[in-house]
């Protein structure tokens, strides 16, 4: 893939960069690699001369021309690090444009799973292998804010189904979590705002591993409330009429934010009002929304590439279905049947 295509005044020259977000797992707790605290990530900071100079970064550089990006990423993760990479221990993460104004960028983002050798900085850049959870504690460039989410998301966001009470819900909830779940949305469409505000309590203090991983569901009046200003919960999902009601994000950068997207303009203002991440739906029919037509997967893929932010797929997902999403440049699949016990 070239690294530009033609510039003029209405479309200026974009810089391809192959990105790389490499992972390590503890040796002592490498059988548990679904846990964000077992996972670090090197890092990297930019010389101060240089353009976004003095911000950390994931490690790469410019793809030239008639280079394939691997051939590029490995080339330039062996001059800057020393280490070798191989295409078998390399998945694709996300793809990113951004505009600076000074300069246009394509980030061309894969995870590194494996490599040889030991990295240093050998231009002199300082590294540093940050755990996961510690990545929003460094000042990165504004183009990177995207991987950052990508590379802390799992591939897999659980939705929960419409539970008949507080006890079942805890139930299901505590056997999702056992079996690794990293990320949830509390959806209960059939109870009132009350209610649903004491669902989240009851279910944080029987269960506190969820609160690192629990969102609540489009509850604007709970955006402000203790749940999120006490750290009660990962952060918040809004279905596209309650973002649609925005013009800003409604909360802190240390929360996830979640919107429900179906059609490009709908991913637009999802990543205005600063959405983390997004889920597209329904790519394919789904026995809960029989009346809605699916997307298909042709223009699944075509709305992930118009995406800046890491996409989950929606409706009649399998698990074989992860690979296929992800092929086409979305973070995974999300859902509600696909992770309850068969």
């Amino acid at each position: 893939m070239q690294n530009t295509v033609p510039s003029s005044p209405s479309n200026p020259e974009i810089v391809h960069v192959a990105v790389a977000v490499i992972e390590r797992f503890s040796s002592a707790i490498h059988s548990y690699p679904t846990l964000p605290s077992c996972r670090e990530i090197l890092i990297s900071k930019r010389a101060d001369d240089v353009h976004q100079g003095g911000f950390w970064e994931f490690p790469g550089g410019k793809v030239e021309k008639n280079e394939q990006v691997i051939e590029a990423l490995s080339r330039e993760l062996f001059e800057e690090l020393g280490i070798k990479v191989s295409s078998e221990h390399v998945s694709s993460l996300i793809k990113i444009e951004h505009d600076y104004g000074d300069k246009h960028v394509l980030l061309d983002v894969y995870t590194v799973h494996e490599f040889q050798g030991v990295a240093t900085g050998k231009e002199g850049q300082p590294i540093k292998w940050v755990k996961e959870k510690n990545l929003l504690n460094y000042t990165f460039p504004d183009a990177n804010q995207s991987i950052l989410s990508a590379c802390r998301l799992p591939s897999c966001y659980f939705i929960t189904p419409d539970y008949e009470t507080l006890e079942e819900a805890l139930f299901g909830i505590r056997a999702q979590l056992d079996q690794g779940v990293r990320l949830f949305l509390l959806r209960q469409t059939t109870l009132g705002v009350e209610e649903y505000e004491y669902w989240v309590e009851s279910i944080l203090n029987s269960l506190p591993s969820a609160r690192e991983k629990m969102l609540i569901s489009g509850r604007v009046s709970m955006l402000g409330g203790d749940c999120l200003d006490n750290n009660w919960v990962a952060g918040v999902h809004l279905p596209f009429f309650r973002a649609a009601e925005l013009t800003s994000r409604p909360i802190g950068t240390t929360k996830w934010l979640g919107v429900s997207c179906h059609s490009f303009d709908e991913i637009k203002h999802a990543q205005m009002i600063g959405a983390d991440f997004i889920t597209v739906s329904p790519v394919l029919h789904t026995s809960t929304h029989p009346e809605a037509s699916p997307l298909g997967w042709e223009v699944f893929s075509d709305l992930v590439r118009q995406a800046n932010v890491p996409v989950y797929a929606l409706g009649g997902m399998m698990e074989e279905s992860c690979r296929q999403v992800q092929n086409a440049g979305g973070q995974g699949i999300a859902g509600i049947r696909l992770f309850l016990p068969k």
